[in-house]
């Protein structure tokens, strides 16, 4: 009976060891990770990149309004003549704009008869009714009459001498 009792352990003692041994042996519950932080920082990415787009956005939108204003200077228009030239083959009349600055529309009435004489000196030394009808003729002449006016007044107020109305008779 010695050797029975002695082996018996008492009930309660053998579940304390059997409920140790398997706590041991148990494998432990895996570890819920806290996702409350990494919620949070998703949140503050996509909040920052969206707040980053509304900004790029505005920044483009407000410059491409501003390139698509233009300033255009105000112009003046002044008619000029009619003027006549001869030459040995023919006779042209020619009646021109002359424009400026909206500012310079008071030069232009001061020194209306200095441009009577220039343009029409002007006239005389560049035309010629073959170069009026070419391609590029008249462009050419405007242009010339345009540097030659700025050119015998010393200044750039004249912004562009247009040909308004012009007929070439031959005198063959």
């Amino acid at each position: 009976m010695s050797t029975k009792s002695a082996s018996r352990v008492p009930s309660f003692i053998q579940q304390a060891v059997d409920q140790s041994a398997a706590e041991r042996f148990k494998r432990p519950a895996p570890a819920v990770p806290d996702t409350r932080a990494r919620d949070n920082f998703l949140a503050v990415l996509i909040a920052v990149v969206v707040v980053a787009l509304a900004a790029i956005s505005a920044f483009v939108w407000t410059h491409a309004r501003k390139a698509d204003v233009v300033e255009v200077p105000k112009l003046s228009s002044t008619v000029a003549g009619p003027y006549q030239v001869e030459a040995q083959k023919y006779t042209i009349i020619a009646t021109l704009s002359v424009q400026t600055n909206a500012d310079d529309t008071g030069w232009v009435k001061e020194n209306q008869k200095g441009l009577d004489i220039v343009l029409k000196q002007l006239l005389a030394d560049n035309v010629n009714a073959g170069t009026i009808k070419s391609p590029g003729g008249l462009q050419n002449l405007q242009d010339a009459l345009t540097k030659g006016t700025n050119a015998a007044f010393g200044a750039q107020r004249v912004q562009a001498v247009l040909l308004t109305d012009f007929s070439t008779q031959s005198r063959q």
